[in-house]
């Protein structure tokens, strides 16, 4: 069993100049605290940020984070709410 994911965020720049940008996210408290990611987009650009998801509660599970995207000079631009479930993996394996 494992207790760790990755959550994936994809960001798109509508501006016309190259910017700097933070993002955070907030979860709920089955989940571990992940530190803000820094990044530049250029003008019009998309970029994936994925952060590492560790739970630490029961495996199955729904879950919420509140993402919020800042400007370089910390104005807050964009808040979404992420909500995701978790289940248990099952491996099974064949004997030959």
């Amino acid at each position: 069993m494992t207790t760790f994911g990755i959550l994936n965020i994809t960001v798109q720049s509508l501006a016309s100049l190259n910017a700097g940008y933070e993002l955070s996210l907030t979860c709920c408290e089955d989940i571990k605290p992940v530190s803000s990611k820094s990044f530049t987009l250029l003008a019009n650009q998309s970029a994936n940020v994925s952060f590492d998801i560790y739970t630490t509660t029961s495996l199955q599970a729904n879950h919420s984070c509140k993402a919020v995207l800042l400007s370089s000079s910390g104005k807050e631009l964009h808040t979404q709410a992420i909500t995701f479930g978790t289940t248990e993996t099952n491996f099974q394996s064949k004997l030959l």
